[in-house]
């Protein structure tokens, strides 16, 4: 991607926007906006758009300057079909120089020809004796794409990220373990276990991409059974191999119009307090979280939590 001296010139000397935050979910079924702002002092949801794929750049350039939110910081979250996600040994290489180590250990794992861009996070805890660390890779062409497009809507990248990490953002940052069980729409299950704010565990389930389909019934028939089996073994490994507390509560957030029925089948099959996720932020009256992308919405968010970190580093140099 090539940024012209002019160009990026021009993107310094904006002038701030006057919304707090803004996060893209780019996703095979489109683009998916969410800003937002200071209102009462409360970091609040105001906005909420998606664009078809077809010609977005255009769509989002115009909608940006539409809405005034030149330079917002933005948070560019990739969904689960457009990256693939490995987990790794973590190379024997000093930090610096982990990186690039990882291009050549992950490379087989990934099993593709594309040219991609990889980066890592690490694990929080391991089983006992392993030393492995999480590879994100994603094809490069489409990534450079993407940020070409964004840029040249008249937005500020602040960062790049990915659907399991973007929706952790969205829960509490107690000590308690949570597992979220959320689904775009036509896509597989993402199961996380997140606690502390930080991925834990984290695994794609197939065979529920029609579970809108489903009537009430048909769920209480099998599919609530299937998916507590799948929650089970999940929790094991976390509570028996990565050594953690039992979780307190389970999150749904399924492409079913039937929430509240399928989390109460789960909270009896699992005794888990299980109920459909409401993330615990302020937002326009106007607005519905069923309504929106979690990882767009948690891609907003995280860029008050960079924040607040950067400024509490600076108060602990200080």
């Amino acid at each position: 991607m090539r940024v012209g001296w002019r160009k990026l010139i021009s993107y310094l000397n904006r002038k701030p926007s006057g919304f707090a935050s803004l996060g893209i979910e780019y996703d095979i079924n489109g683009l998916h906006l969410c800003a937002t702002q200071e209102v009462d002092g409360q970091h609040t949801w105001v906005l909420n758009q998606t664009f078809p794929l077809q010609d977005w750049q255009s769509s989002l350039k115009s909608f940006v300057e539409e809405q005034q939110l030149q330079n917002t910081k933005t948070t560019l979250v990739f969904a689960t079909k457009k990256y693939k996600l490995v987990q790794t040994d973590k190379p024997a290489v000093p930090e610096e120089e982990l990186a690039q180590a990882l291009q050549w250990s992950a490379k087989d794992l990934l099993m593709t020809q594309d040219e991609v861009v990889m980066d890592y996070f690490d694990l929080p805890a391991q089983t006992m004796g392993a030393n492995k660390v999480n590879v994100v890779a994603i094809p490069k062409a489409e990534l450079f794409d993407v940020c070409q497009g964004v840029l040249e809507a008249g937005l500020f990248i602040e960062r790049v990220t990915v659907e399991e990490l973007a929706t952790c953002e969205l829960l509490p940052k107690n000590q308690e373990g949570y597992v979220t069980v959320f689904q775009a729409p036509g896509a597989e299950v993402c199961l996380n276990i997140v606690k502390a704010g930080k991925l834990y565990f984290s695994r794609r389930i197939k065979g529920y991409e029609q579970i809108s389909s489903f009537t009430e019934m048909e769920l209480q028939m099998g599919v609530s059974e299937t998916l507590s089996v799948e929650l089970q073994r999940s929790m094991d490994f976390f509570e028996s191999q990565l050594r953690q507390a039992p979780v307190k509560k389970i999150y749904l957030n399924l492409d079913t119009e039937h929430q509240g029925v399928l989390a109460k089948l789960i909270g009896d099959a699992m005794q888990v307090e299980s109920e459909p996720f409401v993330p615990d932020f302020a937002k326009s009256e106007e607005l519905q979280w069923a309504d929106t992308s979690l990882a767009a919405l948690g891609g907003a968010f995280s860029v008050q939590e960079v924040e607040e970190q950067t400024t509490n580093e600076s108060g602990d140099a200080a």
